[in-house]
Protein backbone atom coordinates (compact mmCIF):
# COMPACT_ATOMS: atom_id res chain seq x y z
CA UNK A 1 0.00 0.00 0.00
CA UNK A 2 2.97 2.32 0.37
CA UNK A 3 2.98 2.90 -3.36
CA UNK A 4 -0.09 5.10 -3.19
CA UNK A 5 1.73 7.70 -1.11
CA UNK A 6 4.19 8.48 -3.88
CA UNK A 7 3.68 9.98 -7.28
CA UNK A 8 3.49 6.58 -8.94
CA UNK A 9 1.28 6.25 -11.96
CA UNK A 10 -0.39 3.25 -13.50
CA UNK A 11 1.28 1.99 -16.67
CA UNK A 12 -1.70 2.01 -19.00
CA UNK A 13 0.45 0.68 -21.82
CA UNK A 14 1.11 -2.46 -19.79
CA UNK A 15 -2.59 -2.94 -19.06
CA UNK A 16 -3.37 -2.63 -22.77
CA UNK A 17 -0.56 -5.00 -23.76
CA UNK A 18 -1.66 -7.62 -21.21
CA UNK A 19 -5.32 -7.29 -22.24
CA UNK A 20 -4.46 -7.69 -25.91
CA UNK A 21 -2.28 -10.70 -25.09
CA UNK A 22 -5.38 -12.32 -23.55
CA UNK A 23 -7.30 -11.33 -26.68
CA UNK A 24 -10.14 -9.75 -24.75
CA UNK A 25 -11.95 -6.46 -25.22
CA UNK A 26 -11.93 -3.54 -22.82
CA UNK A 27 -15.54 -4.43 -22.00
CA UNK A 28 -14.66 -8.02 -21.12
CA UNK A 29 -11.75 -6.93 -18.94
CA UNK A 30 -13.97 -4.37 -17.26
CA UNK A 31 -16.57 -7.02 -16.47
CA UNK A 32 -13.90 -9.37 -15.08
CA UNK A 33 -12.48 -6.76 -12.70
CA UNK A 34 -15.75 -5.02 -11.84
CA UNK A 35 -15.32 -1.59 -13.42
CA UNK A 36 -16.73 0.11 -16.49
CA UNK A 37 -15.27 -0.24 -19.98
CA UNK A 38 -14.78 3.55 -19.91
CA UNK A 39 -12.63 3.13 -16.80
CA UNK A 40 -10.40 0.59 -18.59
CA UNK A 41 -10.17 2.91 -21.60
CA UNK A 42 -9.07 5.80 -19.35
CA UNK A 43 -6.43 3.63 -17.65
CA UNK A 44 -5.03 2.39 -20.98
CA UNK A 45 -5.01 5.85 -22.53
CA UNK A 46 -3.36 7.47 -19.51
CA UNK A 47 -6.36 9.62 -18.71
CA UNK A 48 -6.77 7.88 -15.36
CA UNK A 49 -3.42 6.79 -14.03
CA UNK A 50 -4.23 6.24 -10.36
CA UNK A 51 -6.94 3.61 -10.01
CA UNK A 52 -8.05 2.40 -6.60
CA UNK A 53 -6.05 -0.23 -4.74
CA UNK A 54 -8.92 -2.65 -5.26
CA UNK A 55 -8.85 -2.16 -9.04
CA UNK A 56 -5.06 -2.56 -9.12
CA UNK A 57 -5.27 -5.82 -7.20
CA UNK A 58 -8.04 -7.16 -9.40
CA UNK A 59 -6.11 -6.28 -12.56
CA UNK A 60 -2.93 -7.90 -11.24
CA UNK A 61 -4.83 -11.09 -10.39
CA UNK A 62 -6.59 -11.13 -13.74
CA UNK A 63 -3.31 -10.79 -15.62
CA UNK A 64 -1.21 -12.88 -13.25
CA UNK A 65 1.33 -10.09 -12.72
CA UNK A 66 2.43 -8.07 -9.72
CA UNK A 67 0.90 -4.72 -8.83
CA UNK A 68 4.43 -3.31 -8.92
CA UNK A 69 4.66 -4.33 -12.58
CA UNK A 70 1.41 -2.54 -13.42
CA UNK A 71 2.75 0.56 -11.68
CA UNK A 72 6.05 0.43 -13.55
CA UNK A 73 8.12 -0.07 -10.40
CA UNK A 74 9.65 -3.27 -11.76
CA UNK A 75 10.12 -4.61 -15.28
CA UNK A 76 9.63 -8.29 -14.46
CA UNK A 77 5.87 -9.03 -14.42
CA UNK A 78 6.25 -11.42 -11.50
CA UNK A 79 8.62 -9.37 -9.34
CA UNK A 80 7.77 -7.05 -6.48
CA UNK A 81 9.76 -4.13 -5.17
CA UNK A 82 11.83 -5.32 -2.22
CA UNK A 83 12.59 -3.36 0.93
CA UNK A 84 16.29 -3.75 0.16
CA UNK A 85 15.71 -1.66 -2.97
CA UNK A 86 14.30 1.23 -0.95
CA UNK A 87 15.99 4.31 0.39
CA UNK A 88 16.12 4.80 4.18
CA UNK A 89 13.32 7.37 3.86
CA UNK A 90 11.16 4.91 1.95
CA UNK A 91 11.78 2.21 4.58
CA UNK A 92 10.80 4.66 7.34
CA UNK A 93 7.63 5.54 5.48
CA UNK A 94 6.80 1.86 4.96
CA UNK A 95 7.38 1.18 8.64
CA UNK A 96 5.01 4.02 9.61
CA UNK A 97 2.44 2.72 7.12
CA UNK A 98 2.58 -0.77 8.62
CA UNK A 99 2.10 0.73 12.11
CA UNK A 100 -0.78 2.80 10.72
CA UNK A 101 0.94 5.89 12.11
CA UNK A 102 -0.72 8.51 9.93
CA UNK A 103 0.82 11.40 11.87
CA UNK A 104 4.34 10.14 11.07
CA UNK A 105 3.38 9.51 7.44
CA UNK A 106 2.03 13.02 7.00
CA UNK A 107 5.11 14.51 8.69
CA UNK A 108 7.42 12.58 6.35
CA UNK A 109 5.40 13.49 3.28
CA UNK A 110 5.28 17.17 4.18
CA UNK A 111 9.09 17.17 4.22
CA UNK A 112 9.45 15.72 0.72
CA UNK A 113 11.07 18.25 -1.57
CA UNK A 114 12.02 20.66 1.21
CA UNK A 115 15.45 19.07 1.55
CA UNK A 116 16.06 19.50 -2.17
CA UNK A 117 15.39 23.23 -1.94
CA UNK A 118 18.04 23.80 0.77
Amino acid sequence: MLIFLYEVNMRGDRVKELRERLQISQLELAERVGVSAQHIYRIESGRRDNPTAETLIRLSKEFGVSVDYLLGLVDDPHMNLQEADMTPEERNLLSAWRREDMRAILKMLSGIGKEENK
